[in-house]
Protein backbone atom coordinates (compact mmCIF):
# COMPACT_ATOMS: atom_id res chain seq x y z
CA UNK A 1 0.00 0.00 0.00
CA UNK A 2 1.39 3.35 -0.99
CA UNK A 3 2.75 5.13 2.35
CA UNK A 4 0.88 8.58 1.70
CA UNK A 5 -2.43 6.02 2.25
CA UNK A 6 -1.05 4.91 5.62
CA UNK A 7 -1.08 8.35 6.69
CA UNK A 8 -4.37 9.35 5.89
CA UNK A 9 -6.37 6.52 6.46
CA UNK A 10 -5.32 5.54 10.62
CA UNK A 11 -6.24 9.33 11.35
CA UNK A 12 -10.36 9.11 10.35
CA UNK A 13 -10.11 6.49 13.04
CA UNK A 14 -8.24 8.47 15.51
CA UNK A 15 -10.34 11.64 15.81
CA UNK A 16 -12.59 9.27 17.34
CA UNK A 17 -10.46 7.51 20.09
CA UNK A 18 -10.14 9.81 22.85
CA UNK A 19 -7.41 7.08 24.64
CA UNK A 20 -4.42 7.65 21.70
CA UNK A 21 -1.85 9.69 22.14
CA UNK A 22 -0.21 12.05 19.46
CA UNK A 23 3.40 10.16 20.39
CA UNK A 24 4.56 11.63 16.70
CA UNK A 25 4.87 14.90 17.72
CA UNK A 26 3.73 16.56 20.72
CA UNK A 27 3.73 13.31 23.49
CA UNK A 28 0.12 14.41 24.22
CA UNK A 29 -3.61 12.74 24.38
CA UNK A 30 -5.57 13.00 21.14
CA UNK A 31 -8.13 14.56 23.13
CA UNK A 32 -5.74 17.30 24.36
CA UNK A 33 -3.53 18.05 21.46
CA UNK A 34 -4.88 21.54 19.69
CA UNK A 35 -3.32 20.71 16.83
CA UNK A 36 -4.52 17.24 15.86
CA UNK A 37 -6.73 18.31 12.86
CA UNK A 38 -8.01 21.59 11.17
CA UNK A 39 -9.88 23.22 8.73
CA UNK A 40 -8.97 23.54 5.92
CA UNK A 41 -6.89 20.50 5.54
CA UNK A 42 -2.88 21.14 6.66
CA UNK A 43 -0.11 18.67 6.12
CA UNK A 44 1.18 19.80 9.37
CA UNK A 45 -2.00 18.66 11.40
CA UNK A 46 -0.65 16.21 13.91
CA UNK A 47 -3.19 13.73 12.90
CA UNK A 48 -1.01 13.04 10.01
CA UNK A 49 2.00 12.33 11.21
CA UNK A 50 3.46 8.75 10.93
CA UNK A 51 6.97 7.25 12.39
CA UNK A 52 7.25 5.14 9.35
CA UNK A 53 7.08 5.79 5.37
CA UNK A 54 8.94 8.42 3.17
CA UNK A 55 6.97 11.52 5.22
CA UNK A 56 8.65 10.47 8.17
CA UNK A 57 11.55 13.07 8.23
CA UNK A 58 9.00 15.44 7.49
CA UNK A 59 6.85 14.85 11.09
CA UNK A 60 10.60 14.20 12.60
CA UNK A 61 11.29 17.88 11.90
CA UNK A 62 8.31 18.88 13.15
CA UNK A 63 8.40 17.15 15.91
CA UNK A 64 11.94 18.92 16.76
CA UNK A 65 10.36 22.09 16.04
CA UNK A 66 7.57 21.48 19.03
CA UNK A 67 10.17 20.27 21.11
CA UNK A 68 11.96 23.85 20.56
CA UNK A 69 8.68 25.52 21.07
CA UNK A 70 8.51 26.74 17.09
CA UNK A 71 5.85 24.77 15.09
CA UNK A 72 3.00 26.81 14.22
CA UNK A 73 -0.08 25.15 15.44
CA UNK A 74 -3.05 24.83 12.56
CA UNK A 75 -6.38 25.96 14.04
CA UNK A 76 -8.04 23.19 16.33
CA UNK A 77 -11.03 21.98 15.02
CA UNK A 78 -13.16 17.79 15.39
CA UNK A 79 -13.62 17.35 11.59
CA UNK A 80 -10.97 16.19 9.17
CA UNK A 81 -11.73 18.22 6.29
CA UNK A 82 -13.29 17.00 3.29
CA UNK A 83 -10.26 18.19 1.01
CA UNK A 84 -8.04 15.31 3.03
CA UNK A 85 -10.65 12.72 1.44
CA UNK A 86 -10.42 14.27 -2.15
CA UNK A 87 -6.56 14.52 -1.85
CA UNK A 88 -6.74 10.52 -0.79
CA UNK A 89 -8.87 9.84 -4.28
CA UNK A 90 -6.00 11.77 -6.54
CA UNK A 91 -3.36 9.84 -5.00
CA UNK A 92 -5.04 6.49 -4.79
CA UNK A 93 -5.82 7.07 -8.85
CA UNK A 94 -2.19 7.87 -9.38
CA UNK A 95 -3.13 11.65 -10.40
CA UNK A 96 -0.55 14.49 -9.89
CA UNK A 97 -2.08 16.61 -7.11
CA UNK A 98 -0.49 20.22 -7.61
CA UNK A 99 -2.96 22.25 -4.89
CA UNK A 100 -2.07 23.59 -1.57
CA UNK A 101 -4.41 20.68 0.40
CA UNK A 102 -2.39 17.88 -1.81
CA UNK A 103 -0.50 14.95 -0.36
CA UNK A 104 1.29 14.70 -3.44
CA UNK A 105 4.56 16.76 -2.69
CA UNK A 106 6.67 15.58 -5.83
CA UNK A 107 9.07 15.41 -7.46
CA UNK A 108 7.52 16.64 -10.55
CA UNK A 109 10.16 16.56 -14.12
CA UNK A 110 11.31 20.03 -15.27
CA UNK A 111 8.66 20.16 -18.11
CA UNK A 112 5.59 18.65 -16.02
CA UNK A 113 2.72 21.20 -17.34
CA UNK A 114 0.76 21.44 -14.00
CA UNK A 115 3.98 22.12 -11.80
CA UNK A 116 5.23 24.88 -13.89
CA UNK A 117 1.86 26.86 -13.19
CA UNK A 118 1.54 25.58 -9.61
CA UNK A 119 1.62 28.41 -7.01
CA UNK A 120 2.72 25.96 -4.22
CA UNK A 121 5.53 24.24 -6.38
CA UNK A 122 8.85 25.23 -6.65
CA UNK A 123 11.56 24.74 -8.92
CA UNK A 124 14.59 23.77 -7.75
CA UNK A 125 17.80 25.55 -8.30
CA UNK A 126 20.09 23.15 -9.14
CA UNK A 127 18.11 20.37 -10.64
CA UNK A 128 15.39 22.23 -12.22
CA UNK A 129 12.70 19.66 -11.05
CA UNK A 130 9.64 20.85 -8.84
CA UNK A 131 8.63 20.06 -4.89
CA UNK A 132 5.52 21.16 -3.68
CA UNK A 133 6.26 22.72 -0.18
CA UNK A 134 3.85 22.73 2.66
CA UNK A 135 6.02 25.93 4.33
CA UNK A 136 7.04 29.41 2.96
CA UNK A 137 10.07 30.30 1.66
CA UNK A 138 10.34 33.89 2.66
CA UNK A 139 9.99 36.48 5.66
CA UNK A 140 6.35 36.49 5.85
CA UNK A 141 3.99 40.38 6.95
CA UNK A 142 1.52 38.71 9.40
CA UNK A 143 -0.11 42.12 10.72
CA UNK A 144 1.29 45.91 10.36
CA UNK A 145 -0.26 49.07 12.69
CA UNK A 146 -2.87 51.06 10.95
CA UNK A 147 -1.33 54.00 13.01
CA UNK A 148 2.66 53.59 13.13
CA UNK A 149 2.51 51.80 9.90
CA UNK A 150 5.34 49.31 11.99
CA UNK A 151 5.16 45.78 10.42
CA UNK A 152 4.86 42.17 12.41
CA UNK A 153 6.88 40.23 10.64
CA UNK A 154 7.39 35.90 10.78
CA UNK A 155 10.55 34.19 10.39
CA UNK A 156 10.12 30.65 8.90
CA UNK A 157 13.21 28.15 10.50
CA UNK A 158 15.27 26.67 8.73
CA UNK A 159 14.58 22.86 8.17
CA UNK A 160 14.23 19.72 6.01
CA UNK A 161 11.51 21.14 3.83
CA UNK A 162 13.98 23.18 2.17
CA UNK A 163 15.30 19.98 0.46
CA UNK A 164 14.36 19.35 -3.46
CA UNK A 165 12.54 15.76 -3.30
CA UNK A 166 14.31 15.32 -6.46
CA UNK A 167 17.86 16.51 -5.42
CA UNK A 168 18.36 16.40 -1.79
CA UNK A 169 19.80 19.96 -2.30
CA UNK A 170 19.10 23.14 -0.91
CA UNK A 171 15.92 24.27 -3.60
CA UNK A 172 15.76 28.17 -3.31
CA UNK A 173 18.57 30.73 -2.25
CA UNK A 174 15.15 32.18 -0.26
CA UNK A 175 15.82 29.17 2.18
CA UNK A 176 19.29 30.58 3.37
CA UNK A 177 19.76 32.31 6.50
CA UNK A 178 15.80 32.65 7.02
CA UNK A 179 16.23 32.91 11.01
CA UNK A 180 19.00 35.78 11.91
CA UNK A 181 19.87 37.61 14.87
CA UNK A 182 19.48 41.51 14.81
CA UNK A 183 22.14 44.10 14.90
CA UNK A 184 23.13 45.20 17.92
CA UNK A 185 22.39 48.77 18.75
CA UNK A 186 24.29 50.45 21.30
CA UNK A 187 22.43 51.92 24.59
CA UNK A 188 23.52 54.69 27.33
CA UNK A 189 25.69 52.82 29.68
CA UNK A 190 26.26 49.56 27.55
CA UNK A 191 29.76 48.19 28.42
CA UNK A 192 31.64 45.89 25.74
CA UNK A 193 32.85 43.13 27.95
CA UNK A 194 35.18 41.14 25.04
CA UNK A 195 34.88 38.94 21.34
CA UNK A 196 35.63 36.09 20.82
CA UNK A 197 36.44 34.53 17.39
CA UNK A 198 35.64 30.78 16.67
CA UNK A 199 36.40 29.15 13.49
CA UNK A 200 34.86 26.32 12.32
CA UNK A 201 34.43 23.54 9.49
CA UNK A 202 31.44 21.98 8.17
CA UNK A 203 30.37 18.26 7.14
CA UNK A 204 28.15 18.69 4.29
CA UNK A 205 25.48 16.59 3.01
CA UNK A 206 25.69 13.84 0.17
CA UNK A 207 22.59 14.39 -1.74
CA UNK A 208 23.63 10.99 -3.96
CA UNK A 209 23.34 8.85 -0.56
CA UNK A 210 20.34 10.73 0.54
CA UNK A 211 17.48 7.45 0.11
CA UNK A 212 14.97 9.03 -1.36
CA UNK A 213 17.04 10.92 -3.88
CA UNK A 214 19.41 7.92 -4.51
CA UNK A 215 17.97 6.32 -7.41
CA UNK A 216 18.15 10.21 -9.24
CA UNK A 217 21.72 10.60 -8.87
CA UNK A 218 22.36 7.24 -10.35
CA UNK A 219 20.25 8.16 -13.42
CA UNK A 220 21.21 11.33 -13.99
CA UNK A 221 24.45 12.14 -12.03
CA UNK A 222 27.20 13.54 -14.71
CA UNK A 223 24.76 13.46 -17.53
CA UNK A 224 24.47 17.24 -17.37
CA UNK A 225 25.29 20.43 -15.42
CA UNK A 226 22.64 20.01 -13.25
CA UNK A 227 23.53 16.72 -11.78
CA UNK A 228 27.15 17.51 -10.85
CA UNK A 229 27.98 17.12 -6.99
CA UNK A 230 30.27 19.46 -5.65
CA UNK A 231 31.10 18.95 -2.16
CA UNK A 232 32.84 22.81 -1.21
CA UNK A 233 29.14 24.11 -2.89
CA UNK A 234 27.45 21.64 -0.41
CA UNK A 235 29.71 23.23 2.40
CA UNK A 236 28.98 26.73 1.16
CA UNK A 237 25.29 25.89 0.84
CA UNK A 238 25.66 24.43 4.18
CA UNK A 239 27.20 27.87 5.55
CA UNK A 240 24.06 29.76 4.19
CA UNK A 241 20.90 27.58 4.79
CA UNK A 242 22.15 26.90 8.59
CA UNK A 243 24.04 29.67 9.99
CA UNK A 244 24.03 32.62 7.84
CA UNK A 245 25.90 36.12 8.14
CA UNK A 246 23.90 37.00 11.53
CA UNK A 247 23.15 33.18 12.81
CA UNK A 248 20.94 32.87 16.03
CA UNK A 249 23.27 31.39 18.47
CA UNK A 250 20.52 28.21 19.29
CA UNK A 251 21.17 27.87 14.94
CA UNK A 252 24.75 27.19 15.45
CA UNK A 253 23.98 25.18 18.63
CA UNK A 254 21.73 23.15 16.93
CA UNK A 255 24.06 22.11 14.01
CA UNK A 256 27.16 21.16 16.72
CA UNK A 257 27.04 17.12 16.75
CA UNK A 258 26.93 15.61 20.00
CA UNK A 259 28.77 12.56 18.23
CA UNK A 260 32.28 12.36 17.23
CA UNK A 261 33.08 13.55 13.54
CA UNK A 262 33.25 9.91 12.49
CA UNK A 263 30.34 8.71 13.44
CA UNK A 264 28.08 11.24 12.03
CA UNK A 265 25.73 9.09 9.59
CA UNK A 266 26.47 9.13 6.15
CA UNK A 267 22.99 8.66 4.63
CA UNK A 268 19.75 9.64 5.37
CA UNK A 269 17.09 7.19 5.36
CA UNK A 270 13.53 7.04 6.82
CA UNK A 271 15.01 6.35 10.35
CA UNK A 272 17.44 9.18 9.95
CA UNK A 273 16.59 13.04 9.42
CA UNK A 274 18.38 14.02 6.31
CA UNK A 275 19.46 17.38 8.62
CA UNK A 276 21.69 14.91 11.01
CA UNK A 277 23.95 13.71 8.03
CA UNK A 278 25.36 17.43 8.05
CA UNK A 279 27.38 18.84 11.09
CA UNK A 280 29.27 22.34 12.34
CA UNK A 281 32.14 21.10 13.18
CA UNK A 282 34.32 23.18 15.89
CA UNK A 283 37.98 23.66 14.97
CA UNK A 284 38.47 23.75 18.79
CA UNK A 285 35.85 21.59 21.10
CA UNK A 286 36.67 23.44 23.78
CA UNK A 287 34.50 26.28 22.31
CA UNK A 288 31.59 24.27 22.44
CA UNK A 289 31.48 24.99 26.36
CA UNK A 290 30.99 29.00 25.87
CA UNK A 291 28.55 28.15 23.48
CA UNK A 292 26.32 26.71 25.99
CA UNK A 293 27.06 29.07 28.74
CA UNK A 294 26.32 32.04 26.39
CA UNK A 295 23.06 30.06 25.74
CA UNK A 296 21.83 30.72 29.14
CA UNK A 297 22.21 34.18 28.83
CA UNK A 298 21.15 35.21 25.23
CA UNK A 299 18.04 37.29 25.59
CA UNK A 300 17.89 37.34 21.64
CA UNK A 301 17.24 33.58 21.43
CA UNK A 302 14.25 34.37 24.06
CA UNK A 303 15.95 31.95 26.77
CA UNK A 304 16.66 34.83 29.48
CA UNK A 305 16.10 38.02 30.22
CA UNK A 306 19.36 39.04 31.78
CA UNK A 307 21.69 42.04 31.52
CA UNK A 308 23.81 40.31 28.58
CA UNK A 309 23.39 40.89 24.81
CA UNK A 310 25.26 39.41 21.77
CA UNK A 311 26.86 40.90 18.58
CA UNK A 312 26.96 38.00 16.36
CA UNK A 313 28.58 38.02 13.40
CA UNK A 314 29.51 34.35 10.57
CA UNK A 315 31.35 34.30 7.64
CA UNK A 316 32.25 31.86 4.87
CA UNK A 317 36.10 31.38 2.96
CA UNK A 318 35.09 29.55 0.02
CA UNK A 319 39.05 29.02 -0.29
CA UNK A 320 40.14 27.39 2.86
CA UNK A 321 36.63 26.15 2.96
CA UNK A 322 36.19 27.22 6.37
CA UNK A 323 33.98 29.50 8.44
CA UNK A 324 33.93 31.97 10.94
CA UNK A 325 31.72 33.35 13.60
CA UNK A 326 32.66 36.20 15.55
CA UNK A 327 30.71 37.41 19.25
CA UNK A 328 30.87 40.27 21.50
CA UNK A 329 29.44 40.41 24.75
CA UNK A 330 27.34 43.81 26.05
CA UNK A 331 26.48 44.47 29.22
CA UNK A 332 24.00 46.91 30.05
CA UNK A 333 21.82 48.67 32.14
Amino acid sequence: MDSTLDLIQPSVHWLTNENLHCLTVCDKLASECTSWSSTPFNPDDHCHASDKGENMPYYKNLRDQVKRGIAVTPTPTSQFSSLASASLSSVASGTPVYSQHGFSRGPFKPDDPGAKKSKVCTKCRKCGWYSKFDHHNFTKIVAQDQTTGQRTLKYYPVGIADFCRACSRVVSKKDFAKDQSKPYKSKPGDILLGTKVISFKVKARDPRKAADTKKNWEQYEGKSNNWVYNEAEMEEDFFHHRIGKRPELKHILFAIPVVKADSIPESSSTEVSPMETEALLLDDRNDLSLLRELETFDISGGYNTTPLDLNLHARWDKTTRKGVSTYAYFSFV
